[in-house]
C-alpha cells in the first residue's frame, strides 16, 4: 500500500474521532445536562494527583496512529479503522445517554512546570464529564488486541503501553477507576467480535 494512501487514511481517521468526541462532549455541555450516577469506588477520592504523569497520559494519541501504521494492505487498515469507529460510536452513545461528570479534578495546582501546564491545556478544553467509559482505555487496548494480531513481536510493547495509560488516568484526575474498567471490557469486545471474526467485515464487503 502506497504511504500516502496510507498517511491519508490515518489523518482521516484522526480527524473523524476528534469530531466525534469534542462534537459530543459540545453537546452535552451546551445543554448542561449529566448523569447523577456516582461510579467513584470507596476511597477513591484519595487516589494521588500526579500531573507528572501527563506524559504517559498523552501517549494515547501516539497508540492508535502506531497500531494503523503497521498495516500492511489498505484492506487491513480499512479494517482496523472501522473498528476503532464503531468503538468510538459506542462511546457517543454512552456520552449522550449517560453523560457521568468526573468530580476529582483539581482546580488549581501549587507549582506548574511543562508537562502541568500541558495538563491543564488537555483539562481547558477536555470538559469533566463523559468519563464512562474510558476513549483513553478503551483505544489504548484496542491499540494493543491490533497489534498484537497483526504484529505479534509487538504484542508485549503495546500491552505494557496500553496499560501505563490506562493507569495515567486515574492518577491524572480524568477517569474513575470504573471508568477505565469499562474501557477494557469494550475494546475486548471488539478484539472478540471484530478483530478476531471478521464475518462482520465480510458481510459488509469491506
Amino acid at each position: 500500500m502506497p504511504k500516502l494512501v496510507k498517511t491519508f487514511y490515518i489523518l482521516a481517521f484522526g480527524g473523524v474521532i476528534s469530531a466525534l468526541y469534542m462534537l459530543t462532549q459540545k453537546f452535552v455541555v451546551y445543554f448542561d445536562y449529566e448523569s447523577s450516577l456516582n461510579i467513584a469506588l470507596p476511597g477513591e477520592e484519595f487516589v494521588p494527583f500526579v500531573p507528572q504523569l501527563t506524559f504517559l497520559y498523552v501517549l494515547f494519541y501516539f497508540l492508535p496512529t502506531w497500531a494503523l501504521s503497521l498495516s500492511q494492505t489498505e484492506k487491513q487498515l480499512r479494517h482496523m479503522i472501522v473498528t476503532y469507529l464503531i468503538v468510538a460510536l459506542i462511546h457517543c452513545v454512552f456520552f449522550l445517554t449517560l453523560p457521568i461528570p468526573f468530580h476529582f479534578r483539581p482546580d488549581s495546582i501549587d507549582s506548574y512546570s511543562h508537562i502541568q501546564s500541558l495538563l491543564f491545556l488537555i483539562y481547558s478544553f477536555d470538559h469533566p464529564i463523559n468519563t464512562f467509559p474510558s476513549m483513553h482505555v478503551s483505544f489504548s487496548f484496542l491499540s494493543y488486541f491490533i497489534v498484537a494480531h497483526y504484529k505479534p513481536k509487538w504484542g508485549q510493547v503495546a500491552l505494557i503501553l496500553a496499560i501505563l495509560v490506562s493507569t495515567s488516568t486515574v492518577f491524572v484526575k480524568q477517569h474513575y477507576i470504573l471508568d477505565g474498567v469499562s474501557g477494557w471490557f469494550l475494546a475486548w469486545l471488539a478484539n472478540r467480535f471484530l478483530i478476531k471474526n471478521h464475518r462482520l467485515f465480510r458481510a459488509l464487503e469491506i
